[in-house]
């Protein structure tokens, strides 16, 4: 079916469930050739059957992980147009009850695996396009209300969340021209 982002390549993370695979659905209604990551590469795949999709295991935490899955999607489809960093994780608790484990764990999944995700996609995307021509690359950094505003028992997810509302806006200035 063709659609608004048709012909487009789209890799989403944490794509096997919830609002990752629901973006996943959606893309691929719209026409583009989706891949779907997400650590459950079973059910990463079990999405990707559903909706004529390619699917790749993804620990967005990992560099390694994720210089690999590029390497792959532009072996396999010529570079990328679309990310949507969508994977996530939050664990509901107070400051003083959250472990440090827990408060890193937050950073790793939301910040870095958002940075790993746009440092390793921006070449991907330009590549294409100077392959493809024209334009029209995307990156979506899923945040939430809790980027922009604090509450009560999620301090690491808030503290996630801001980070991930920065580095776009920040993203946005750098590569939003080009």
């Amino acid at each position: 079916m063709a659609g608004r982002v048709a012909g487009k390549v789209a890799l989403v993370t944490g794509g096997a469930m919830g609002l990752g695979k629901a973006d996943c659905e959606a893309l691929a209604r719209e026409g583009a050739k989706v891949i779907v990551t997400d650590r459950d590469a079973e059910l990463a795949h079990k999405v990707a059957d559903a909706i004529g999709g390619d699917a790749m295991a993804l620990d967005v935490t990992s560099e390694e992980q994720w210089i690999e899955v590029m390497r792959a999607v532009e072996e396999r489809h010529g570079g990328l147009d679309i990310l949507v960093n969508n994977a996530g994780n939050v664990i509901f608790e107070s400051i003083e009850d959250c472990s440090l484990a827990h408060f890193k764990l937050h950073l790793d999944i939301h910040v870095v695996g958002t940075f790993l995700g746009c440092k390793y996609a921006v070449p991907l995307m330009k590549h294409r396009h100077e392959k493809v021509g024209g334009g029209g690359s995307s990156i979506v950094n899923m945040a939430s209300i809790l980027g922009s505003v604090g509450f009560a028992g999620s301090s690491a997810y808030v503290a996630a969340k801001h980070g991930v509302v920065g580095m776009t806006k920040t993203a946005a200035w750098e590569y939003g021209p080009r």
